[in-house]
């Protein structure tokens, strides 16, 4: 179909092992972010990714480091700080927790764009 056309037609360049891996890891990242479930009112946060009333994701370094651990690409805790640090999460709550607010989810969804 089309898509195929628009692959075969498309020129094709080589990716940095390193960027290539960063797509990787920001790509775990997002699916871990797009399944956020919402907190309950009332509630605080648990430290799994959870979506706050203003649409920002809050979870534990720790936790999201364990999530990505056992994936098949094992991802390491120097890669997703680096991650973290490029699309400049905050942190929430004395440092307990990441903040990934809405500039940087949307810096986290133009490295996999």
């Amino acid at each position: 179909g089309l898509s195929r056309r628009l692959v075969d037609a498309a020129d094709k360049v080589a990716a940095d092992i390193e960027d290539d891996r960063e797509l990787v890891i920001a790509q775990l990242v997002s699916e871990r972010v797009e399944a956020a479930h919402d907190l309950r009112e009332g509630r605080k946060p648990d430290g799994t990714m959870q979506r706050l009333d203003d649409g920002s994701i809050v979870f534990k370094f720790g936790w999201l480091l364990e999530q990505l651990r056992f994936h098949h690409e094992k991802v390491e805790r120097r890669e997703l700080s680096k991650l973290l640090q490029k699309v400049k999460a905050t942190e929430y709550t004395q440092r307990r927790l990441k903040r990934l607010a809405g500039d940087s989810l949307g810096k986290l969804k133009s490295l996999i764009d």
